[in-house]
């Protein structure tokens, strides 16, 4: 976790640069994709690169050769059709250049994969420690399942988990960082709100050396903004409060399939029991329990300070929710194994961002202040389910980050 810190630190500083450019376009959605995405490449499989504000979509030639972060991209955004259809079918000379692009970055993104696996191997092999990232445990798999075909991981498994990895780690986390942009465009009180947070925790530390043991505790009103249970009870709370309620209300998953096994299991629900029979499986609808307003009092708003509570000494905490009433990263022994990753990342990214800026919404000609807010919650507001809930088209709002 020290270096998914590190990592979100360095890529959230040069997101800030790009975006205090003069005549700089920030790109909401598009730019917290390309620093989750980086994030992800430098911690799980060693691929480091600088960060670069999104510049508008270019057709480009289907025969240019990806790099693996720019294959993945492409691949990500039209993850439907290359499932559907399979990379080698997109590759007929005879289809138009846009579609044949695609089947070339996701070629290029599996040789990018083997030559990953195929370089851990040999790095092992010669009595190296290899990178100690994601791939490491993977080959460790793969010399398992040949040793004992029953174990392990093959070499398609090892190719599947290293994309679903990549899928479900990096979209999941970047579509949370767009919603959280446009709803904190639309409530400066609640920037401030963090701002004060981060001023206090990052007393005595320089803008080159934020410590992950000593500022993370500490960060909790940026989380607010995004997190499932939380134990940890310290005196600023803020970030944390941000992460928590972006997620209660934009949960990646709108809903969770669970299934009973051999037997049938009972169902406790508002006094009522149910059978449900064996191998059938349930949708738990994230998004029906996380607005639901005999859990969530006035559960449409979106506000993090529902997630503060003082003790009686007058210290803040974060509330615990009942189990039941929460579950973004689902629960039990199959829980997301990324929460921490990601709340590390949107911890640090975040307290990057109000540090020293402040996100400014540009008005439309005639627009009053309210009337500006109101215009960036309906553009939040209106999603689209493509594999996982997202903003439909964060282009709409144009968005200055003003030093303060």
């Amino acid at each position: 976790m020290r270096h998914v810190w590190n990592e979100s630190r360095s890529q959230a500083q040069q997101m800030v640069a790009a975006w205090t450019k003069e005549d700089a376009v920030i790109r909401v959605a598009k730019d917290t994709r390309t620093l989750s995405l980086n994030v992800l490449a430098a911690i799980g499989f060693s691929k480091s690169f600088n960060f670069e504000s999104s510049a508008p979509e270019q057709t480009g030639s289907a025969d240019e050769k990806f790099s693996y972060r720019d294959a993945l991209q492409l691949v990500l955004d039209h993850a439907i059709l290359v499932m559907v259809v399979g990379r080698q079918h997109l590759l007929y000379s005879w289809l138009p250049a846009w579609i044949r692009r695609i089947g070339k970055a996701a070629d290029d993104f599996q040789t990018h994969m083997e030559t990953m696996l195929d370089d851990e191997m040999t790095s092992l092999n010669r009595g190296e420690k290899g990178t100690g990232t994601i791939m490491t445990s993977f080959v460790r798999a793969l010399d398992q399942h040949q040793q004992d075909s029953s174990k392990g991981m093959s070499a398609e498994e090892v190719f599947g988990n290293t994309f679903i990895i990549n899928f479900a780690g990096h979209d999941t986390t970047a579509n949370s960082f767009a919603f959280a942009v446009l709803l904190l465009g639309a409530n400066p009180a609640v920037q401030e709100w963090m701002a004060e947070e981060v001023r206090q925790a990052i007393a005595g530390s320089t803008q080159d050396n934020w410590d992950y043991a000593t500022l993370f505790p500490k960060l909790l009103r940026c989380r607010a903004v995004l997190v499932s249970k939380v134990s940890v009870k310290t005196r600023d709370l803020i970030l944390i409060s941000i992460q928590l309620e972006t997620l209660r209300l934009y949960p990646p998953i709108m809903s969770l399939p669970k299934q009973t096994i051999d037997q049938a299991q009972e169902l406790t629900a508002e006094g009522r029991t149910i059978l449900v029979p064996p191998k059938t499986t349930i949708f738990g609808s994230v998004l029906g329990t996380h607005t639901y307003s005999e859990y969530w009092p006035d559960p449409l708003t979106w506000k993090p300070s529902r997630w503060i509570e003082r003790d009686a000494s007058g210290q803040e905490a974060i509330i615990t929710p009942d189990r039941i009433t929460y579950f973004p990263w689902s629960d039990g022994v199959q829980n997301c194994p990324g929460q921490k990753f990601s709340l590390v990342e949107f911890v640090v990214v975040m307290a990057t961002l109000v540090s020293e800026h402040r996100l400014r919404p540009v008005r439309e000609p005639g627009e009053s202040v309210g009337q500006m807010q109101e215009r960036l919650r309906s553009v939040a507001n209106d999603c689209e389910a493509i594999m996982i809930l997202r903003v439909k088209d964060a282009d709409q709002v144009r968005m200055n980050l003003e030093k303060v």
